[in-house]
């Protein structure tokens, strides 16, 4: 059975922040700021990847369509904020 590249990296992600979460819960020091650490961490990392697909897809979206139907969305979604808000 082969994993593909994204099973092994989430696995591995998951074996990292495991390994990391026992380090520091087993140093004794501050639970809470260990805790906050932890998130932080995790929270940086998934972001990059999302962030990573994200620019990806829409550099597709670019390739295959104009520039105009995001356009569109981007003054939609400025309407619908100022409306909301105003």
């Amino acid at each position: 059975m082969e994993l593909t590249l994204g099973v092994t990296l989430a696995v591995l992600g998951a074996a990292l922040a495991h390994a990391t979460w026992n380090a520091l819960i087993k140093s004794g020091r501050n639970i809470l700021l260990d805790t906050a650490l932890v998130a932080l961490g995790l929270g940086l990392i998934v972001a990059f990847f999302v962030a990573w697909a994200v620019i990806a897809g829409f550099l597709t979206f670019v390739k295959r369509h104009s520039l105009l139907v995001f356009a569109y969305y981007r003054i939609a979604m400025g309407i619908a904020v100022l409306w909301i808000v105003g």
